[in-house]
């Protein structure tokens, strides 16, 4: 896996040689647009709720603006 600037230099390598399954790249990729696009500093907001009548455990996520 390698980390690479836009320019072509090398950021950041591990285990460059090894072949990874596509979910993993992908998870990789993934995460690189989230942290481009959204910033170092976002996190999400997120809330659990217990309904007792029906027995229904809920969660929300719900975005944040960048701090």
């Amino acid at each position: 896996m390698a980390a690479v600037d836009v320019d072509g230099s090398t950021l950041w390598t591990a285990r460059a040689n090894r072949s990874l399954m596509p979910a993993s790249t992908m998870k990789v990729v993934t995460a690189a647009v989230a942290l481009e696009v959204l910033g170092p500093n976002w996190r999400p907001l997120t809330s659990v709720t217990y309904d007792s009548a029906t027995r229904t455990l809920a969660d929300a996520v719900r975005p944040q603006s960048k701090r």
